[in-house]
């Protein structure tokens, strides 16, 4: 989902089935997406996923493994790409866990 961040928009660039993807098809689409909005003259800012495994593994990938929340561009390496997990999935799986453990 594309979103703009000094004006309000959202546009949803794909939908992937990822429990039938690995982390690296899904580093390349990511990679991919980003290469095409920024060929459209928009700038990614921010890059946010949930929690899940394969995106976890993506986001790795994607950061060289460097667990930074702020890392050279992927595209354009003169600018900063910052990378977050969403805080409301995050807070919802420390609730599953707590109710798991009960």
């Amino acid at each position: 989902l594309l979103c703009g961040l000094s004006v309000g928009f959202k546009i949803p660039v794909g939908y992937l089935f990822t429990q039938a993807c690995s982390s690296g098809q899904l580093a390349r689409v990511v990679l991919h997406i980003i290469r095409k909005v920024e060929e459209l003259g928009l700038e990614v800012v921010r890059l946010v996923s949930d929690s899940r495994k394969v995106n976890v593994s993506a986001m790795g990938i994607l950061c060289s493994g460097a667990g930074s929340y702020c890392i050279p561009h992927l595209v354009n390496t003169q600018r900063k790409l910052f990378v977050a997990f969403d805080q409301s999935h995050i807070i919802k799986n420390v609730r599953s866990q707590f109710l798991a453990t009960q």
